[in-house]
């Protein structure tokens, strides 16, 4: 399939949908493909044809439309095996929705919505946290016999309790021991403007703090700059938090590194210094030093918490 002949389907569904929809033309490569709107829904899609295609810059460029026109941005692919995306399930790219072609046309056509996100770590599911919780205090049930049945623990509970997203398996699980649906259908028009421009702060870095700071967002991770605190930003992925240290001279390592072991006890998340590779530290207070050569070796969240707990 050819991107024209993607971008034709997709104003088909979406005039059948009741969309009002034209194509956006520029000089070479456009940022957005399609301008649709629905009453107070405006949609801001880009065709995606190759997973490569995928790009900060694409990404930017709809943020700031985005933010004139306030609307909500969107990335579609086709559903074709060549693509590492399936359908029913919504993605996440640079901050924006992407969905296959079939998942667009199931949600607006057969009314039928994803019910799967895809995060760093694997396929997940939003849960309703507020029936988890009345269902299970109505049954009886405690935290710590829910999170046995289900082989997970108590803590994870009160998350999804919480509203923190679980996995499939786990929430078919619960759902089958409170013989209740729990699964929330996902909004693939949800676009959180503040939390982008959060994200959008990464480029107020420089030098080796941006590089750091990219790759973290590159493996999945949630990157969130901080001002004027003893850490460079809070990184995020699922239940994990992690306090980033980048770029501390020599006189001042040591100091930064008790300060971040002291803060993450009492957050109950984990610390790091990222340090250049000149640096030989591997430890300091109980702190991991990691060198930039070692955190770009990461290629998943997953790598690079071993990692740290293992150098601490």
């Amino acid at each position: 399939m050819r991107s024209h002949d993607l971008v034709k389907d997709l104003i088909t569904i979406l005039d059948r949908s009741g969309f009002a929809t034209s194509e956006f033309k520029g000089p070479g490569e456009v940022s957005i493909n399609l301008v649709s709107r629905r009453g107070d829904l405006l949609l801001l899609i880009k065709v995606i044809m190759a997973r490569e295609e995928i790009s900060r810059n694409i990404s930017r460029n709809m943020v700031n439309l985005t933010r004139v026109l306030k609307g909500s941005p969107m990335i579609v692919v086709p559903s074709t095996p060549s693509l590492p995306y399936q359908d029913g399930v919504l993605y996440v790219r640079y901050g924006i929705p992407l969905l296959t072609f079939n998942t667009l046309f199931d949600h607006l056509i057969e009314e039928v919505p994803p019910l799967i996100y895809h995060g760093s770590g694997g396929f997940f599911v939003t849960l309703d946290g507020s029936l988890l919780r009345n269902r299970r205090e109505m049954m009886k049930i405690s935290l710590g016999a829910l999170a046995d049945a289900v082989g997970i623990s108590r803590k994870a509970v009160q998350m999804y309790e919480a509203g923190m997203g679980a996995d499939m398996e786990v929430a078919l699980m619960m759902e089958k021991y409170l013989q209740t649906q729990l699964i929330l259908p996902m909004d693939p028009f949800f676009y959180d403007d503040e939390l982008q421009s959060i994200r959008d702060g990464i480029d107020t870095f420089h030098g080796m703090k941006k590089e750091v700071m990219e790759h973290l967002d590159s493996i999945g991770m949630e990157v969130i700059p901080t001002q004027r605190c003893p850490f460079d930003a809070l990184v995020r992925d699922r239940d994990e938090l992690l306090l980033a240290s980048v770029g501390v001279g020599p006189r001042g390592i040591k100091s930064r590194a008790r300060d971040l072991n002291c803060i993450s006890r009492i957050t109950g998340g984990d610390s790091l210094v990222v340090v250049s590779d000149s640096v030989e530290a591997r430890r300091i207070d109980g702190t991991p030093i990691i060198k930039v050569s070692e955190l770009k070796s990461t290629e998943d969240p997953t790598a690079l918490i071993k990692l740290i707990r293992e150098r601490a």
